[in-house]
């Protein structure tokens, strides 16, 4: 009788063992062991360096183009507007 109850206790034993396996292995599996960070600041960090890199081709794409063309003064009111002949003004 001697040896069936050690048999069971084996038996009962490594079945708490692969449960304890099973059940322990999807957190493990959550933890990210390379950078110690939350995959929701992983995503914050990743989306604002995308944002800086739109920012800076906006900005270098800016120059570009205020550089090659000068300035030139409009006047979209000028048809709308009288003529400075009258000599009045406000």
């Amino acid at each position: 009788m001697d040896d069936c109850h050690r048999v069971i206790v084996m038996r009962t034993l490594l079945a708490a063992a692969i449960a304890t396996a099973i059940l322990a292995n999807p957190g493990y599996a959550q933890l990210n062991t390379k950078s110690g960070k939350d995959p929701l600041e992983l995503k914050y960090e990743q989306e604002k360096r995308e944002r800086e890199d739109i920012d800076k081709s906006y900005a270098d794409t800016m120059k570009r183009t205020r550089g090659n063309a000068p300035a030139a003064k409009r006047d979209p009111w000028a048809t709308v507007r009288p003529s400075d002949s009258g000599g009045t003004k406000r």
